[in-house]
């Protein structure tokens, strides 16, 4: 039992121990630790994690104290006693000692951390907490102060990006948990499968030291069936970084939604006073409001403007969009459609043969008459996915913000005016 020991924690009540050696594990035994992780709810295991977290700490930074003033005068002994073979030695395990206490607090913190958040969190982080100590005590041994300062930055680097794990893991259970996600994203979608699979404890991960990142690896279906009708899966990788992307992208942006709603209510408040003062006339400054809805717009999440119902009418700008793209005086070229010296090309029934084809106006522009063609002719979904896609090559997000400002501009518009049209035609003041 003794030449098979590893290094593993053990528990008792709420506190958890790591057995270094196998002496170790049979004090903690008498003590009464056992090798059962007691069960918490995941907000006392949150709770608990944070507590250790903040102990671990404030013990990193008494030892931190407490081996520095130590250090130097340990390499003094050391170096008068050169000529003794077994003081030196003595001496050498003082120092790996010292370091490892140093770097202990730290360690501990990593791993509580990470173990709050699941074992395969756990496993990943104790291999590379291992390999940083196991350096750090070999710098001390050589008296290595640089790599000494080196290797305690990258401690203390790793322990704080642990604990952000911990609070990215939070704002992912989170956003699902109160569905804060915007529309584009469904239960169905890579993005939203990959949000699953992280809070998954069970998930395959590790620390992959080169990019600073854990790395997840989890089976996701391809949206499509083999020929008995089950989903085809892929294994797909992902890091913590992808996490935050998709959360970053992809949360309903209240505030920019809140702000576009304001505007409408206050284009019928002003058309309201303006009624009440006696002034019926129809100054509505389309200019000046789509100006506003475009900064509003460059400053929010765009998918979720893009696809969440920002008007409370049940729909959005992406599928308004599909209903009627607005691509007048567009270029062909901007859309992705590749014209044949100024001759586009039909396929219709998407045999591979051209169907039809016609001759543009010379301008390489779309003009009225060319949209309806383009529409009707088997080139709408691409077009529509050049508009609202941000991964489409052809997409180009001012072009599409430009869209959304008149868009939205116009439900402002259309409040304005409303409340002017029922003065006029009922003698009200407003129909609310």
């Amino acid at each position: 039992m003794k030449d098979k020991f590893e290094k593993h924690m053990m528990y008792k009540g709420d506190k958890a121990v790591m057995a270094k050696t196998y002496q170790e594990h049979l004090d903690l035994k008498k003590k009464g630790y056992n090798h059962t992780k007691p069960k918490k709810s995941p907000l006392k295991q949150m709770d608990s994690g944070l507590v250790q977290a903040y102990t671990n700490a404030k013990m990193s930074e008494a030892a931190n104290y407490a081996s520095s003033r130590g250090f130097d005068t340990l390499m003094n002994i050391s170096n008068d006693l050169v000529s003794g073979l077994h003081a030196r030695a003595a001496q050498k395990k003082q120092i790996e000692k010292a370091a490892e206490e140093k770097t202990d607090g730290i360690v501990q913190e990593c791993l509580a951390t990470g173990g709050a958040l699941g074992e395969n969190t756990f496993n990943s982080c104790y291999p590379h907490t291992e390999d940083l100590q196991k350096q750090y005590i070999e710098a001390v041994k050589n008296n290595d102060k640089k790599a000494q300062a080196t290797i305690m930055q990258q401690l203390n680097e790793f322990s704080v990006g642990v604990g952000g794990l911990k609070e990215l893991n939070q704002d992912v259970a989170l956003a699902l948990d109160q569905k804060d996600l915007s529309a584009n994203i469904s239960p169905s979608s890579p993005e939203y499968l990959k949000l699953q699979a992280f809070l998954n404890k069970e998930t395959t991960q590790r620390y992959d030291p080169e990019t600073k990142s854990f790395i997840y690896t989890s089976q996701i279906p391809t949206g499509e069936n083999d020929e008995n009708g089950e989903p085809i899966m892929e294994e797909v990788e992902f890091s913590n970084s992808d996490i935050q992307n998709i959360l970053k992208e992809n949360t309903t942006d209240s505030k920019s939604i809140a702000d576009i709603r304001d505007l409408i209510i206050q284009a019928g408040d002003e058309a309201i006073t303006q009624n009440r003062s006696g002034y019926l006339e129809d100054d509505y400054d389309a200019v000046r409001t789509t100006s506003k809805m475009n900064t509003i717009i460059k400053k929010g999440n765009l998918n979720s403007l893009l696809y969440d119902d920002v008007l409370e009418d049940g729909g959005s700008f992406a599928q308004n969009i599909a209903d009627n793209p607005e691509i007048e005086n567009m270029t062909y070229e901007s859309l992705g459609i590749t014209m044949n010296n100024g001759v586009l090309e039909i396929d219709t029934d998407g045999d591979g043969k051209v169907d039809s084809s016609f001759q543009d106006d010379g301008d390489g522009k779309i003009s009225a008459e060319e949209k309806q063609t383009l529409l009707s002719s088997g080139f709408k979904d691409q077009i529509i996915d050049a508009l609202i896609n941000p991964k489409n090559d052809n997409f180009d997000e001012e072009r599409t913000r430009g869209i959304m400002a008149t868009y939205f501009s116009a439900a402002v518009g259309k409040q304005y005016r409303n409340k002017k049209d029922k003065k006029r035609t009922t003698g009200q003041y407003d129909d609310l």
